[in-house]
Parts: C-alpha cells; structure tokens; sequence
C-alpha cells in the first residue's frame, strides 16, 4: 500500500498569468494546480526571485530550466 498520494492528486507550480522572458518571479505570479507532475509547491524557492528564460504561458509547469 501506498502511503503518498498519487501524482494525479498532488499539486505543482505554474504560472498563474503570462510571465514574460527576463521577468522576476513573484509569489503572486504563481499558483499551484494539478497533476503533481512538476515542482512541488513546497519547493517555491527555487523559483521565487529567479528571472523566467522564456516566455512561461499562463497555467504552463514550470521547471528550473525555464528560469535563470
């Protein structure tokens, strides 16, 4: 038996609205929906105060390759 939930059911970071190239990320500039296919909410810090390297779409996972 499994005692984590299944990633289906678990959350991960993505942009809220679009987040341009060069922008820095804020808290408000995220939210967090499922599957838990991505960064996991609690891992907000590698992303919060990093510059986007692209254009992040809004609803879009966001992964460490996407910020700089």
């Amino acid at each position: 038996m499994e005692i984590t939930g299944h990633k289906e059911y678990r959350r991960s970071i993505v942009a809220q609205g679009d987040i341009l190239t060069d922008e820095v990320i804020a808290e408000d500039m995220l939210a967090y929906k499922r599957p838990g296919t991505g960064l996991n909410p609690l891992d907000r810090y590698l992303v919060l105060g990093k510059k986007a390297a692209k254009h992040l779409f809004k609803n879009q996972l966001i992964t460490l390759k996407d910020l700089k």
